[in-house]
């Protein structure tokens, strides 16, 4: 007859023990020669217990000298521990019953398992994860996701776009919301959409680094510049050439177009001429000569340039001839054709373009002034009229001009006094024009007698000239509208 005694101990349980064992039997001299061992495989389970007896003697009725090995397998009396949960340190409860063999190996039947409920397990006091070392991480963490004792695991977002965040122990990776800045750009669906910074709009486009000049992409592009002073514009692009350019996009708008050295094209003014009416008045009388009272007379005034005038006197007796009044007359202008002006022109040119400001530390972010192959670049503040250069940054002075004032002008032609004189000639020639038969000059005062009958014709010649005064260039050409422009050095 067998008899199967169970024996029952308490475990003590160490955390993440693998095995457990039993201390010694109660009662050793009643189980002597006989070694007992349990295997636990988890917390919270008490194992199959098996019984080797490698020579049982005087135990449980057998006789001495009486062998007999036993090697059975008891059934497990409780069922695995459960999990213990983040509120709780204890798992739930084990199984009902345990699997039992019915029959011992190489001995008797064995007795089935018993039906006792597993006790709860102590489960794990950490909420969070364990790093490798062991230690308790905060559950819900970023980069150390886990939960109820775990392994931490390093949650990583794909994208810049995107948060990885602790999800009931797992890690999960949602998109940030559109918008939200991201390097280069913003975010879009999860996505860095890339922006391109605008250096001059105050508005930081690309979410990084700042607006404007703080955001060292900006850098190639635009500049800080020092503000203008009270009463001065700017800073502005300033083209210094022999010809206007347009401004570029990036100062797009024209303040102002001046220029700087004038250059004025040549005037030519009309032509003078002057015209003289000279006369001389001729007494023409029937006397024998010179001496003698003249019964009749007849005075005729000759112009000059008049000529081959018929003298004959009261009477019809022209005896003596005597020129005696020679008029000094004033000399009038004729003018002939217009006056005509050269062009003006700036020999430099200066265009002052305007451009948007962003945000700076200090100053205002501006673009940087494009090359132009026409010009030269400047940096400049300006006002209106002539100004000494502001202290500060802007120091080198440009003064230059919106217009010019043409004051141009031509003087009136004019003609001095003409003292006329000259001679009177007597022809008996009806056309003056030849001294084959009669021909004598006679000045101012002088007589002369001629035959009777004589058919006597005069002209004029005076003398002199009238003294032309030419019309010749007045007035000139002023710059107006100055300003004054302090340039960076």
């Amino acid at each position: 007859m067998l008899a199967v005694a169970r024996a029952t101990r308490q475990a003590t349980v160490e955390p993440h023990a693998n095995t457990l064992e039993t201390g010694a039997p109660p009662t050793p001299a009643r189980y002597a020669g006989a070694t007992l061992v349990t295997r636990a495989h988890s917390a919270g389970s008490s194992a199959g217990v098996r019984l080797a007896l490698a020579s049982i003697a005087g135990v449980l009725g057998l006789g001495s000298g009486c062998a007999a090995i036993l090697d059975f397998e008891l059934g497990e009396d409780r069922g695995a521990g459960g999990s213990g949960t983040s509120s709780s340190t204890e798992g739930a409860g084990g199984a009902p019953t345990g699997p039992g063999d019915p029959s011992g190996t190489g001995g008797s039947t064995g007795t089935e398992g018993g039906a006792t409920s597993g006790s709860t397990g102590p489960g794990d006091p950490c909420e969070g994860c364990r790093d490798e070392a062991g230690a308790c991480v905060p559950g819900d963490e970023v980069l150390a996701c886990g939960a109820n004792g775990a392994s931490c695991s390093a949650c990583t977002p794909s994208n810049e776009c995107r948060v990885a965040r602790c999800d009931g122990g797992a890690c999960s990776d949602t998109p940030r919301a559109n918008g939200e800045p991201c390097v280069g750009g913003a975010c879009r669906d999860g996505v860095c959409e890339l922006v391109a910074e605008d250096c001059t709009n105050g508005v930081d486009d690309d979410g990084v680094n700042g607006a404007d000049c703080l955001d060292p992409l900006c850098a190639p592009l635009a500049t800080c510049l020092p503000d203008a002073p009270e009463g001065w514009t700017g800073p502005h692009a300033v083209y210094r050439g022999d010809e206007p350019v347009a401004c570029p996009s990036v100062w797009p708008d024209e303040l102002a177009s001046l220029g700087q050295q004038l250059t004025i094209g040549g005037t030519t003014c009309p032509t003078c001429t002057c015209d003289t009416a000279c006369t001389m008045e001729v007494e023409v009388s029937g006397r024998a000569d010179c001496l003698e009272p003249s019964p009749s007379q007849s005075v005729f005034v000759l112009s000059a340039p008049d000529v081959c005038v018929a003298a004959t006197p009261a009477g019809n007796t022209p005896r003596t001839v005597v020129p005696f009044a020679a008029q000094t007359m004033t000399c009038s202008p004729i003018t002939s054709g217009a006056p005509t002006f050269g062009p003006i022109a700036f020999q430099e040119s200066l265009t002052v373009c305007e451009g948007p400001s962003g945000v700076c530390a200090e100053g205002g972010c501006f673009s940087n002034v494009p090359d132009d192959p026409q010009a030269e670049e400047l940096t400049c503040i300006a006002a209106k009229g002539s100004l000494a250069c502001p202290s500060g940054s802007y120091t080198t002075r440009i003064e230059a001009y919106e217009d010019f004032d043409d004051a141009r002008a031509c003087t009136a032609c004019s003609c001095g006094v003409r003292d006329c004189g000259g001679e009177v000639f007597v022809y008996d020639d009806p056309t003056c024009s030849s001294c084959a038969g009669l021909c004598s000059g006679l000045e101012e005062g002088d007589c002369e007698a001629f035959p009777l009958g004589a058919n006597l014709h005069l002209a004029y010649v005076a003398e002199g000239t009238c003294q032309i005064v030419p019309s010749v260039p007045s007035g000139a050409v002023t710059p107006a509208d100055p300003w004054t422009v302090c340039c960076l050095p």
